[in-house]
């Protein structure tokens, strides 16, 4: 469900590449601003990207704790916003 319009002069560099992927699954591709504004805060991302932690976890066999494969736990996250 796209909620708002793309921002077009947004610098993705300057963002967080998960925080991204949640704006987009979210419907605020593009529009991370819009997608902060709509939060109020960055509670929601934090609780999110911890259950998806979780979540990467319990498939992989890893015990809870630190994420120590922090690329494989991206590509796993993209993965997952593509089949949503």
């Amino acid at each position: 469900m796209r909620r708002e319009t793309q921002n077009k002069k947004f610098d993705k560099n300057k963002w967080n590449p998960r925080y991204l992927l949640y704006c987009e699954l979210h419907g605020f591709k593009n529009n991370p601003e819009g997608m902060r504004i709509h939060d109020k805060n960055m509670t929601n991302f934090i609780a999110w990207n911890h259950k998806m932690i979780s979540k990467f976890q319990q498939k992989n066999g890893l015990h809870s704790g630190s994420l120590l494969d922090h690329e494989k736990y991206d590509r796993w996250l993209i993965e997952q916003i593509k089949e949503n």
